[in-house]
């Protein structure tokens, strides 16, 4: 299950590239972001974050090779993408 999500934060730890192999045809490639999204609430003489939240953030393929060289530790980035939800099981 996936929903649709835009947040803005900032990157909590350097980024991690990594490649795949994929038999003849080019590697996929992953980069592995950390990101902390505010809760900014408006009070009288501006905003106050209401807390916020830690999430891992994948950017796969010709998008990862693009940003792995530009995005580092504490940069403002906005992410829109899908969040997934997996279930799991204890045995």
């Amino acid at each position: 299950m996936s929903t649709f999500f835009v947040g803005e934060g900032n990157i909590g730890s350097d980024p991690q590239f990594l490649e795949f192999p994929s038999g003849n045809a080019e590697p996929r490639r992953l980069l592995k972001l950390n990101v902390r999204f505010d809760n900014p609430v408006p009070v009288k003489d501006g905003f106050q974050d209401r807390g916020g939240f830690w999430a891992p953030v994948e950017v796969w393929n010709a998008n990862a090779e693009n940003w792995a060289d530009l995005y580092q530790k504490g940069m403002r980035v906005i992410v829109q993408g899908r969040i997934i939800c997996q279930e799991w099981e204890k045995d």
